[in-house]
């Protein structure tokens, strides 16, 4: 009898290899691009005053304290990288705007995660920073060595220093980096925490799983 995971099965056969990414909810907020490019403006004046203060922290002799979860990172992975700072300062930059559209409209979680997110910062001072949508070819011979033009309709897609896709719409606390908090509205224990508590217990139910099941636990 052939096993019910073997190819033969014709159950096998019949799994969607085609992923279809779920409809991500959506919320119409009355905001224009006049409103955008102020918030730009005023997140610029904030970039330049947390950039002056991290300067001067730095000439103050301010640095990680040593054998700090830092301060041992940096050892390891030795000095940061230019090229990744400004891309984290991009990163930064989109989400004071985001975070000051917020505060201005007195939005909430739900409309901070699916209203704004149908905005972008494109003909606005930020659109230097916004990643550049690279050329293909279905002419060329190899692949990129950073992942773009693998799909030719996406250029993007896959492509390094860029978001993943989300299967489901995010849960931070504030809609949109904040940590998600507990139904009691407290805060939840670190994933560290958990862990080591789980790692270390001696219950019947811990025993019980798999490694396929302890291994996904720990990765994700």
């Amino acid at each position: 009898m052939d096993s019910p995971f073997s190819y033969q099965n014709s159950l096998f056969l019949l799994v969607p290899f085609r992923f279809t990414p779920p409809e991500w909810p959506s919320l119409r907020l009355p905001i224009d691009k006049e409103q955008i490019i102020r918030a730009v403006g005023r997140t610029e004046d904030d970039i330049r005053a947390f950039l002056s203060m991290e300067t001067n922290l730095i000439g103050q002799g301010y640095y990680q304290r040593p054998n700090s979860m830092a301060s041992i990172h940096q050892a390891v992975f030795g000095p940061p990288n230019e090229n990744l700072q400004k891309i984290n300062l991009n990163g930064f930059r989109a989400l004071q705007v985001t975070r000051f559209l917020g505060r201005r409209f007195r939005l909430g979680p739900v409309e901070m995660r699916d209203g704004l997110s149908q905005f972008d910062l494109y003909d606005t001072e930020y659109e230097q920073f916004c990643p550049a949508i690279p050329r293909c070819s279905e002419r060329e011979k190899y692949r990129t060595i950073d992942g773009s033009c693998n799909n030719l309709n996406e250029p993007i897609w896959g492509k390094s220093n860029t978001q993943y896709s989300r299967m489901m719409p995010p849960a931070y606390s504030d809609g949109i980096s904040e940590f998600r908090r507990s139904v009691t509205g407290g805060p939840l224990p670190l994933a560290r925490v958990l862990s080591t508590e789980v790692e270390l217990s001696k219950s019947k139910i811990f025993k019980l799983l798999s490694s396929f099941i302890s291994a996904h636990f720990y990765l994700f």
